[in-house]
């Protein structure tokens, strides 16, 4: 996830519960917003960075893993989150005292945004100084809150300030207009989200072979094998089957990797392997390259 939110490229990320999903964000977010790149933006107090969570719990704790890292690296970066509960009187002295980063939920943001007294122009919050938009637990945020982050999105895109009506759309003075969505799975609404906003922008990265697949419309198939050598032969198998073909197969650790590759070089094949262990960034990059322009 670094390279792609360092480069603040709009990224879709999806991996399983329980991998650090949230980190692989929230730690080069929090870098991107340490430079001097938002000169350029306009005036004011409103966030840079919000970040849509499904759940109150969840808004707490994402707020408790960002502040811990900023109050770690002495960042100066300001933090705020709005959950069901607080008074109305402590929402609006904490959007107007301003923050770097906003974690809410996408109805309660929702309401801030559009459901507001007009002629007292009671609007505490306006999207046009923010540059990354983050959708957490996505698989789940899209299916229930369908219409809220639909709106939000336009928002995003083309946000104005209900308080100078009279002004024109400030959205083109923005340096960045990035989504990041993660999610654990690769789901329908997922799939219209992508193909809606972020088609031919994003940049997808998966670690769950599963939902790569799922993604990919690859088809599936299931096979039992109860050893490392069935496992090489059925891999053999699918090489020989396929050999014109080129072949990605995953492993789930460097025991059976190595055994796999090893059984592959025996039989006269020639595999790029790469592994977590492979530290030498040039034999990634020359095993990579020669698998794009051979056929292994």
């Amino acid at each position: 996830m670094w390279p792609v939110l360092t480069c603040v490229e709009s990224a879709v990320a999806i991996s399983s519960s329980n991998t650090g999903k949230s980190y692989g964000w929230i730690i080069p977010m929090l870098n991107q917003l340490m430079k001097n790149e938002y000169a350029e933006l306009p005036d004011g107090k409103n966030p840079r960075c919000v970040v849509l969570v499904d759940y109150q719990q969840e808004v707490l704790k994402i707020f408790e893993m960002m502040s811990d890292f900023v109050s770690a690296a002495g960042l100066e970066v300001e933090i705020t989150y709005i959950v069901d509960g607080l008074k109305d009187l402590d929402v609006a002295v904490s959007l107007l005292n301003g923050c770097d980063i906003l974690i809410i939920t996408p109805p309660r943001l929702f309401q801030l945004l559009f459901s507001f007294d007009s002629e007292e122009n009671l609007q505490f919050i306006n999207l046009i100084r923010c540059c990354h938009l983050v959708i957490e637990n996505a698989h789940q945020s899209l299916e229930i809150f369908p219409v809220e982050i639909k709106a939000i999105m336009q928002e995003f895109l083309q946000p104005q300030d209900a308080r100078m009506p009279s002004k024109p759309h400030l959205f083109r003075k923005r340096p960045f207009q990035q989504v990041v969505v993660i999610s654990e799975k690769w789901t329908p609404f997922l799939e219209d989200f992508v193909a809606i906003y972020l088609s031919n922008t994003a940049v997808m990265v998966l670690s769950d072979m599963a939902e790569g697949m799922i993604y990919s419309g690859a088809t599936m198939q299931s096979s039992l094998v109860t050893s490392l050598h069935q496992k090489v032969d059925f891999v053999e198998d699918i090489c020989r089957e396929f050999r014109e073909k080129k072949k990605i197969i995953f492993c789930k650790d460097t025991e059976s990797g190595n055994a796999v590759k090893n059984g592959l070089l025996s039989r006269g094949e020639n595999p790029a392997y790469l592994h977590e262990f492979d530290c030498d960034i040039f034999s990634k990059h020359s095993k990579i390259k020669r698998f794009a322009d051979e056929k292994d």
